[in-house]
């Protein structure tokens, strides 16, 4: 079986191993600091810069999915309404209330009493506009007047759309380039990790292979097997042994999830070598975390975590 080092693939990694190293060299006394001064001053000036980067990334993508909702809730509105304005102006050509070409100041084929595609952001902009505007060239024409709803009904929802509309495509540029300000940190991030972890493992290459591993796991290293691990994790209350539903069971050290069916239990796999940490959560309940410890052999482990209420 092979094991080797897995460097974090992922800004949410790159972030989580930048912050246990951190805390680590905070706390261990200078002895036990594997760490040399000058990988060390380049540790306490990206570590703060990068967990400030994330954090803005959850900020701005936290407004953007507030927009996102927005804009559903504004886009079908809008739709409805355009929708139900052709829907009422084809009544009354029926009726006779308004003559057929009148279709034309709203660029619809004049022989048709369909209603036009609504089936994108863009159509319900593009149809809301044409009644807008054909509606009150079609009244200065001597056009009666729509009702159920009126143009200016339409045009208060598409309004509201729209807004929502730039206000998400603001947000998702703020999101964006939130991103790129942490990405434009990957390079001095994945040096400064690539270079803490090799002297950690430099600091313990006395030691025997399995400790080497153990120590080198508490500044954030993390090995991976060519075999992967499956653990089959019950999440249960315990104070009646009920299964939870949809606890998350997240592997602390690549940061992967995995949420428990109805009858509280999910398999979690991972390539992780020797050990995995995992953090148990569920709404309501205190979170817990179990360790468990790949050493004793075999591929499959079975893991009860019994949660307690808050």
């Amino acid at each position: 079986m092979g094991i080797q080092r897995k460097l974090p693939p992922s800004n949410e990694q790159r972030n989580k191993a930048l912050d246990v190293a951190k805390k680590k060299k905070d706390t261990v006394p200078p002895a036990d600091n594997v760490v040399t001064p000058a990988t060390g001053v380049r540790l306490d000036a990206i570590q703060p810069l990068y967990k400030a980067g994330m954090l803005d990334v959850g900020v701005k993508l936290a407004a953007q999915s507030a927009s996102t909702a927005v804009v559903k809730t504004t886009m079908a509105k809008a739709r409805m309404y355009v929708s139900h304005f052709f829907q009422s102006f084809n009544n009354g050509v029926d009726r006779g209330m308004f003559p057929a070409a009148d279709r034309a100041f709203y660029q619809l084929d004049v022989n048709s009493n369909s209603v036009p595609s609504l089936d994108s952001e863009a159509l319900v902009i593009l149809w809301g506009e044409r009644i807008r505007d054909g509606d009150a060239l079609r009244v200065a024409a001597g056009g009666a007047a729509m009702a159920m709803p009126t143009a200016a009904e339409v045009n208060v929802q598409l309004t509201a759309f729209v807004t929502a509309n730039n206000d998400q495509s603001t947000k998702k540029l703020a999101y964006d380039h939130a991103q790129e300000a942490v990405d434009a940190l990957n390079p001095e991030a994945d040096g400064v990790i690539k270079k803490l972890w090799d002297e950690a493992e430099t600091f313990y290459n006395e030691e025997p292979i399995a400790s080497r591993r153990r120590k080198c796991r508490e500044w954030g290293v993390v090995y991976i097997s060519d075999i992967p691990n499956i653990i089959h994790l019950t999440v249960l209350n315990v104070a009646d042994d009920s299964p939870l539903f949809e606890a998350d069971a997240e592997v602390t050290e690549t940061g992967d999830h995995f949420l428990t069916d109805g009858a509280g239990k999910t398999d979690v796999k991972t390539t992780l070598a020797e050990q995995a940490t995992l953090h148990v959560t569920h709404a309501d309940f205190v979170a817990q975390d179990a360790v468990v410890d790949f050493t004793a052999g075999g591929h499959e482990f079975t893991v009860v975590v019994k949660l307690v209420h808050v």
